[in-house]
């Protein structure tokens, strides 16, 4: 979760919308020249004995005007590392060098959307990083941390609406019946403990809430105004008019901090179990911070360089990254990590809830590579055998024999009287009925027989021969 003040330059703020795409790449550096720490004096401020030779400090987000006070410690030598998505310089105290050097990582895409409590856990190097007070209590006892200095007085998270559609909110109080009414939603990072809050005091429940915002414009535009959704104030208002062009319009918002819900976004903290071991650091270190702060909102503008010079060079690293093979190599580096779990679980203690066992995902992934090696075998095999059109050849195709069939008739009249007497003689042995179902007359027989039979009787499929008597 990233943090904004309201405090943010307009100019600044449309350059700095574009960082939202950034995201996280394996590998790539592009710096600048620096001069060497050692070649600086120190100033009135030393650190040198009570700090760290580097000050390494996690942010939440991509570089903004709402890390200025960060930057601000930066002077005009530094060094940027665009694909770490970091920058290391001397640490200077108005201006003044320290005797250390300070590291600045950027957080939120470029560490994957990890919480910085644990990534403070996950690499120990890194002295300060940003922690909400909403973080800190829900990690408490997973990776506790201790917030040292506040940048920002009041949180700028935010609920926000399409003003045109929800003319009469103007409060989070109103918020609840309007979505009611309208079968709206309300859009929100899910796991965030405000949501709890407003929930107990029955300014939200589960019917308006939906925990799938993921930071991006795309559902809130596609609902066209009907669902609202959380935000920060320093950011989207004028993101949303002035960057996101589906949208194109202002938006209605409020702060969070304003329904009773009063929290410190970003602060500056510590892990909790290098508290003891960084006071006398935190005592010289701190009031530097503050100080750089006041500088910054001062005079904004050698920081606010610095970090769109950061911001071009990660986009620069991103664009490049794109002509890459980021996807095979993505794949092993998944495969490297998946060995590595399971080598750590073979050789640490047996966690004996486990399941399934590191033993059982060995002999699972034992299987699955014999599998594979058994299609590549015998997938070898049959590219080996002989490739018709290669290797061997089909004999042509056979001609054939065309049969021709004719029907001749070698019928004399002789054989066709004959036959059409036999078919009459046949028709007269047959029992004749009338539709009664009586047996005709023999009288009626005999004028059968009696009956002159013409060639038109005996070629009766021939009528054109007829006007012949038979004797």
């Amino acid at each position: 979760m990233h943090s904004k003040t309201l405090n943010r330059t307009i100019a600044v703020t449309g350059v700095l919308a574009a960082v939202v795409v950034l995201s996280a790449c394996s590998s790539g550096d592009e710096s600048t020249p620096s001069e060497s720490s050692g070649d600086l004096t120190i100033g009135a401020i030393d650190l040198s004995e009570a700090c760290p030779a580097t000050v390494v400090i996690q942010t939440d987000w991509n570089p903004e005007s709402e890390h200025g006070h960060l930057y601000e410690l930066l002077g005009d030598t530094y060094e940027i590392d665009a694909g770490a998505k970091s920058v290391t310089g001397p640490l200077l105290a108005s201006g003044e060098y320290t005797g250390v050097d300070v590291e600045i990582r950027a957080g939120g895409p470029a560490i994957g959307f990890q919480t910085v409590s644990s990534q403070m856990y996950q690499d120990t190097d890194i002295t300060l990083g940003y922690v909400s007070t909403d973080e800190a209590i829900q990690l408490s006892s997973e990776t506790p941390t201790k917030a040292v200095y506040a940048p920002l007085d009041i949180s700028p998270t935010m609920v926000m609406w399409d003003p045109e559609t929800y003319p009469d909110v103007e409060t989070i109080d109103d918020i609840l019946p309007a979505l009611s009414a309208n079968g709206g939603v309300w859009r929100y990072f899910d796991g965030s403990a405000y949501i709890e809050y407003l929930k107990s005091s029955g300014l939200a429940d589960d019917s308006i809430l939906d925990g799938s915002y993921d930071g991006t414009p795309a559902n809130f535009v596609a609902a066209a105004g009907k669902d609202m959704q959380q935000g920060f104030a320093s950011a989207e208002p004028y993101i949303y008019e002035n960057e996101v062009e589906a949208w194109g319009k202002p938006v209605g918002f409020s702060l969070i901090h304003d329904s009773g819900w009063e929290t410190y976004q970003s602060s500056v903290s510590v892990r909790t179990e290098a508290l003891e071991e960084l006071t006398p650091c935190l005592e010289l270190l701190v009031p530097v911070l503050q100080q750089a702060g006041k500088d910054f909102y001062d005079d904004p503008a050698a920081a606010n360089a610095l970090i769109l010079d950061l911001v071009e060079q990660y986009l620069v690293f991103i664009n490049d990254a794109e002509d890459l093979k980021l996807e095979l190599a993505a794949d092993y580096l998944v495969m490297a990590a998946w060995l590595a779990y399971l080598k750590s679980g073979l050789l640490l203690p047996r966690d004996e809830q486990q399941d399934p066992s590191p033993e059982e995902m060995a002999l699972r992934l034992q299987l699955r590579l014999q599998r594979l090696s058994a299609m590549r075998d015998a997938g070898a095999r049959l590219m080996a055998r002989d490739r018709i059109g290669r290797d061997v050849f089909v004999r042509s195709a056979p001609e054939g024999l065309r049969t021709v069939r004719s029907i001749q008739w070698k019928a004399s009249l002789f054989d066709l009287t004959r036959d059409n007497i036999e078919t009459q003689r046949i028709e007269r042995d047959r029992c004749s009925r009338t539709q009664e179902g009586q047996v005709a007359e023999l009288g009626s027989q005999l004028e059968i027989a009696d009956r002159q039979i013409t060639f038109d009787l005996l070629l009766r499929y021939q009528p054109s021969h007829s006007g012949f008597l038979v004797a």
